[in-house]
């Protein structure tokens, strides 16, 4: 092939990129073959020993390797770009303004860590040789004195076998015991077992003198199996040091050849000697060939299995060469596959939802616990805080989160929409041509798969910050119980003692250990869940209560009520704990989406790779593509049910599009005697007399193969059609909401005034912001539906139409933000709300615990009163009877107690009705700002399909005449119902 050589390739060129590519594959190759000996050598036969981490070694160089892949495939895509434009393409500035933007937005090489991965690398071996040096010096000095042994003076060793003074030398290997090991060591010398297992003294020292003299025959031994046999693996360990750090220094040539193409481009600097096109396009397709080979290598393969079927020639003719080979044997299936979605997309959803609903049950449990709010962790700042603020600070977070994800399966959600819309009008005559296409869908995916890959990342975050907290909480816990025990004497001491404020210190010391400051002072004043938890009496504070028990000698039931407390705590602990295999599942999962826009963008790359091969309009038939249509749709099914039940809405989505989905397939399904023309769909009956025109087969072609949609006059009135909307509540059912969290506020104020101040915020919020920012969308879609009613106000030619739905895209982009805003104070709204019923049912725990505690003081009371009632009439001593006149105060003390508890319980179980009734209308409100938004998304799908129609179909007047008061009176009926708000 020769191409023009006008202007000077040279800034075109992809400079050291081939060699580069090169040497980072030999590199690499003979890591991993030093590598793989090292992993394999073996030290002493027959026997295991440590050894350095090379798995991890390995890992390091791989997964660095690895990442590469996606910067190594942007090569080959504009190698592929560049060798198909440059023959065609003659002038410099037009060829630049294609080649520089692909160039753009390469994934860059990263580089950044390489150094401490280089650190971690060489420490893994650096680490180990101090193993075998120590080894190495005692066998020396083993050696040394086998060599001057004398009986008069003999060595430690000497009444030892060789066996047991050789084993604790080898202390990297594991020897089994007895007549195994000593066999073992035998066969690695050598020598004869009796020699290893015989005490040296009679070895070296025989009644019968033998030759070979034993000692040289011992030290030679020893010397040539096991010192220089670890002396060789110490060598071999140590040149595994430096290994990575000329791989390193490849990949940090290749980023800098990387970074360096486009600002070659940009700069267009002449070289010494003009280059050719041919010039350009030959060292471009050597770069696919290194970068291939590196894949395969890496892939498992050879790294030079590319290159044995690669040749001189251009990335397109080599396309050229596979697509007419390779035409007839391609299938549905192959079409699916490149342009359909991956199998992922559609099973991970739902398991997202039901992931999604557990997590946020599961912290509503735990943020009702008793204790919560006094048991404490420190915060990432090392402040220490308490488990409630923390378990609300990590719930707000992942709403936060799981709200983005809303978005990221919208995304999701539309792109499959997208594939319904234009996959079939791709290489059709009027339709998408192949390019076009690629270029629509490559920026999206991209996009879609770096929002999603950061949202797992930010969930990963959250998940280490949360098992943080469990770690210091299980920690706490458990010293709490230690120190219990730890003072159970010093307690024992206090309580002969008499000594209530020695009892008093170390049982707060003991609960310092897991709770809060604020609880604890609260605790010293009689107040809090942990007064509660030790059935202190209305009035009396922790000092009199430790200076009761011990004048009564019932400090161990002060004790007994300290480990019901710390046994409630751990409920909580466990119940954080069932978090976090929950959180890992949501990380997993959404890596899984990451992973689905991953593969969506390889089967793209791939396509646009294999261009040749694809651009044929015989591979986009009605039936090859039907596969990849009916799965885009299951994407799209699953994306709106999540949308629905994260946001709170049960839609009936899916049912409604089950019907949609077989109106599709039937309008795709052709039949005839002989195949038909790409594209070709029958005309219903009576379509040709509406549009007053006779349409031959191939002009049915031309008119109609964007129409998969719309083949009849219906799916134009299902076009311009009002979207499928029911409003769950109305302004004044807020007002009433706003009215009973006003109410509550006054009931609950001056008893939990925590729970009236978020009763009172929340009134506020309904006021201030929902009904707005709800009335606001509405009032928006009202006068949008208003403009709806006649679609031909402006005319019927093409250009008005085109003008309409310009200007109804902009409509549909404001509602549409207009709606979302209204959907996000919603779900706020709704996670305020319930974080204020959750305070109101850990209220309820704490009250009935209390009540639990009375009523267990009340039965030990009435027990002392049964015990001591006979010494009432008692005379002698004067005032023996005054002890039952005590125990019966206490008791009605007790029982007025108990009777202001259970007031304060039904006032709040009746509260908690009032706020569970109106989280219901929480519930219709979510239905409401739910089904707003996703009315706007099914417009948007509308005025895609509106917009297909328009440039398919000549709109003439007996179309206006049927469709007109069909969609007057949908749109008309559509404001009404909207009016309602």
């Amino acid at each position: 092939m020769t191409t023009n050589s006008g202007f000077d390739y040279t800034s075109l060129l992809p400079g050291a990129l081939e060699s580069t590519l090169q040497t980072l594959t030999k590199v690499y190759q003979d890591n991993s073959d030093q590598l793989n000996n090292a992993y394999l050598y073996t030290v002493l036969p027959g026997v295991y020993t440590s050894a350095p981490n090379i798995v991890r070694a390995k890992d390091i160089q791989f997964q660095v390797a690895f990442r590469s892949f996606p910067s190594l495939r942007n090569f080959i895509s504009y190698a592929n770009l560049l060798v198909s434009l440059v023959p065609a393409v003659t002038d410099r500035d037009a060829l630049v303004s294609i080649l520089l933007p692909e160039a753009s937005g390469w994934q860059q090489l990263d580089v950044s860590d390489l150094a401490a991965l280089n650190t971690e690398y060489r420490d893994i071996f650096k680490s180990y040789l101090p193993i075998l040096d120590p080894i190495l010096t005692n066998l020396q000095k083993f050696l040394a004195e086998l060599a001057t042994v004398d009986k008069s003076n003999p060595p430690a060793w000497f009444h030892q076998t060789l066996f047991d003074t050789l084993r604790p030398i080898l202390s990297f290997a594991s020897f089994r015991d007895g007549v195994v090991g000593e066999s073992s060591l035998a066969g690695i010398l050598g020598l004869p077992i009796s020699t290893v297992s015989t005490p040296l003294n009679k070895v070296l020292f025989p009644f019968f003198p033998t030759s070979p003299n034993p000692k040289v025959t011992i030290g030679k031994a020893v010397q040539e199996n096991l010192i220089d046999a670890i002396q060789a693996y110490s060598g071999t360990v140590g040149s595994l040091i430096p290994l990575f750090s000329a791989f390193a220094d490849t990949c940090a040539t290749l980023a800098a050849e990387q970074a360096a193409i486009v600002p070659r481009i940009k700069d267009n600097s002449p070289g010494k000697q003009p280059a050719t096109g041919d010039q350009c396009i030959v060292a471009w397709n050597g770069v696919v060939d290194a970068a291939t080979g590196f894949i395969n290598l890496l892939s498992g393969g050879s790294s030079t299995s590319a290159a044995s079927t690669a040749s001189t020639t251009s990335l397109a003719q080599k396309s050229f060469r596979v697509a007419t080979t390779a035409t007839a044997s391609l299938t549905p299936g192959d079409v699916t596959a490149a342009f359909g979605p991956p199998s992922d997309a559609s099973t991970t959803l739902p398991e997202m939802s039901a992931t999604t609903g557990q997590i946020v049950a599961n912290f509503n449990k735990i943020l009702t616990l008793p204790f919560v709010d006094d048991l404490k962790v420190k915060d990432k700042n090392e402040v220490e805080t308490s488990v409630y603020t923390v378990m609300v600070n990590c719930k707000r977070q992942y709403e936060a989160l799981q709200g983005t994800t809303v978005e990221i399966v919208r995304d999701l959600n539309g792109y499959s929409l997208l594939q319904d819309v234009i996959l079939p009008m791709v290489n059709t005559s009027d339709g998408l041509s192949l390019d076009e296409f690629l270029r629509t869908n490559l920026p999206l995916v991209m996009k879609y798969g770096k929002d999603a890959k950061k949202i797992a990342t930010d969930t990963q975050a959250l998940l280490t910050e949360f098992e943080g907290w469990l770690e210091v909480l299980n920690k706490n816990i458990d010293e709490i119980n230690k120190s219990i025990d730890a003072n159970k004497a010093a307690l024992d001491e206090a309580q002969s003692a008499y000594d209530s404020a020695k009892a008093g210190a170390i049982i707060q010391g003991i609960l310092g250990v897991a709770f809060t400051a604020v609880a604890i002072a609260a605790l010293a004043f009689g107040q809090g869940s942990l007064a509660a938890g030790f059935g202190m009496s209305a009035g009396t504070n922790f000092a009199m209560m430790i200076n009761d028990a011990v004048k009564a000698g019932k400090l161990s039931v002060v004790i007994g009520n300290l480990k019901n407390i710390i046994s409630n705590s751990k409920v909580t602990r466990d119940q954080l704990g069932i978090v976090i295999p929950l959180f890992r599942n949501i990380i997993d999962l959404m890596g899984t989406i990451h992973t689905v826009w991953e593969t969506i963008s390889t089967s793209l790359t791939d396509v646009k790779d294999t261009y040749n091969l694809w651009n044929n309009p015989a591979f986009f038939t009605p039936e090859s593509i039907k596969g990849a249509l009916a799965d885009w749709r299951e994407v799209h099914v699953q994306s709106e049910k999540y949308i629905s039940i994260v946001a709170g809405q049960s839609s009936s989505f899916a049912q409604a599009f089950k019907s949609t989905q077989a109106n599709v397939r039937s309008a795709l399904s052709t039949s005839a005697d002989e195949p038909p023309p790409p594209y070709e769909i029958a005309v219903l009956p009576g379509y040709e007399k509406l549009l007053g025109q006779s349409l031959s087969a191939e002009e049915r072609v031309g008119r109609f193969r964007a129409m998969a949609k719309a083949s009849d006059i219906n799916s134009l009135i299902t076009a311009l059609s009002p979207p499928s909307l029911t409003l769950g509540s109305n302004r004044s059912q807020l007002n009433d909401a706003a009215n009973s969290y006003r109410q509550i506020s006054s009931l609950l104020n001056g008893v939990y005034n925590d729970s009236a101040n978020d009763a009172t915020r929340l009134a506020n919020t309904i006021t201030s912001n929902l009904i707005p920012s709800l009335s606001k969308a509405i009032e928006f879609y009202i006068k949008f539906a208003d403009g709806q009613e006649d679609p031909f106000a402006g005319g019927t030619s093409q250009a008005a139409m085109n003008g309409m739905i310009a200007e109804r895209w902009q409509e549909l982009n404001e509602g549409s933000n207009l709606a979302k805003a209204a959907e996000t104070v919603f779900i706020n709204f709704r996670n305020d709300s319930q974080g204020a019923l959750n305070l109101l049912t850990r209220h309820v725990n704490e009250l009935n615990q209390q009540i639990a505690t009375k009523e267990a003081t009340l039965r030990d009371l009435r027990a002392d009163y049964d015990k001591w009632s006979w010494v009432i009439y008692w005379p002698i001593p004067p005032g023996i009877g005054a002890i039952i006149y005590v125990i019966i105060d206490s008791i009605t003390q007790t029982t007025n107690e108990l009777n202001k508890l259970r007031n304060d319980i039904n006032k709040l179980n009746s509260t908690q009705n009032y706020v569970t009734r109106v989280q219901q209308m929480s519930v219709d409100v979510g239905r409401t700002t739910s089904a707003l938004s996703q009315s706007w998304s099914a417009l948007t799908t509308k005025t895609n399909d509106l917009q297909v129609i328009v440039g398919a179909v000549v709109i003439n007047p007996v179309i206006v005449e049927a469709v007109r008061p069909v969609v007057q009176a949908q749109w008309k009926a559509f404001s009404n119902a909207l009016k309602q708000w």
